[in-house]
């Protein structure tokens, strides 16, 4: 059995990455027609430094959803 430590420790991380995670969807803004097909055809302006941030936000995603099935699989 994990120690409360850990728990906490666990608990922690997991709201930290919610939070980051609710920041960067704060900062989101609605992309027009136009701007997707940009994207599409990768002609947007500073289309590297705008894939590489999509990247960085579905990576925190991925790692919340990866931190809140470590807590169930603790808490079970």
């Amino acid at each position: 059995m994990k120690s409360l430590k850990q728990n906490l420790v666990l608990a922690f991380a997991f709201l930290a990455l919610a939070g980051t995670s609710c920041l960067f969807n704060a900062c989101e803004k609605n992309s027009s027609p136009v701007e997707e097909i940009k994207d599409g055809l990768d002609a947007r302006e500073n289309e590297e430094a705008k894939d590489a941030a999509e990247e960085v936000g579905e990576a925190i995603e991925k790692t919340g959803e990866n931190i809140k099935e470590a807590i169930k699989d603790v808490t079970n």
